[in-house]
């Protein structure tokens, strides 16, 4: 099954992160590259491109918040913006073993492209989260796996903790339904202890 291949939007956020990774100093730079990864821009009132394969321009404000040519400038005068739906990563196709599972040539390309992107997604990752070579990401990972670790023990005592609590409320339950039983058989044991009290005490003085 092939992986789920990216929509014109997908590719273009994708392009835009990347071509912003270059780190061009102004819009005028950030279209310039744009336009060497083969778009074509267009300006006016809604500023769209449109990329190689496309029939119709695409506009900046329908590929989501952060994407808008807005949000783009605000990068360039030093402001920052959240994006909606973050990248996501899939893992990377063996070329040998498609190969040798007798892919075309056409397929193998595509599949070249794809591990380049994924490639490029991890790079940017790492760069956005301030990771500068190996030991930093063994750092990042064994913290993160730490934390969850811990998260997970904490998960089972608070789960150990309502398992005593549910219990506990369970006997508190059976107790106060059978509080009254045993009351009113102490309260029959006490009168009959007192009728017989009194009735050997009426049996003596007749004597």
């Amino acid at each position: 099954m092939y992986p789920k291949r990216q929509s014109f939007r997908e590719e273009m956020r994708f392009d835009i992160d990347a071509t912003l990774n270059q780190k061009p100093k102004d819009f005028t730079e950030f279209q310039q590259l744009l336009k060497e990864r083969g778009y074509e821009y267009k300006d006016g009132r809604q500023p769209s491109i449109r990329g190689k394969g496309q029939k119709r321009f695409i506009r900046f404000s329908s590929l989501g918040v952060g994407y808008s040519v807005d949000d783009l400038r605000k990068i360039f005068s030093g402001g920052s913006f959240k994006k909606e739906n973050p990248e996501t990563f899939q893992m990377l196709i063996n070329i040998q073993k498609k190969i040798a599972e007798g892919k075309n040539g056409r397929y193998i390309q595509w599949v070249k492209r794809f591990n380049v992107k994924q490639a490029s997604k991890a790079v940017v990752f790492l760069q956005e989260q301030g990771i500068q070579n190996l030991e930093e990401l063994e750092t990042r990972t064994k913290e993160i796996t730490d934390r969850s670790q811990s998260l997970a023990q904490s998960i089972k005592n608070a789960e150990k903790q309502l398992t005593e609590i549910k219990a506990l409320k369970t006997h508190i339950s059976n107790y106060s339904k059978t509080k009254s039983v045993y009351d009113a058989k102490s309260l029959q044991k006490n009168i009959q202890k007192c009728w017989n009290r009194r009735k050997n005490g009426i049996a003596n003085t007749g004597k």
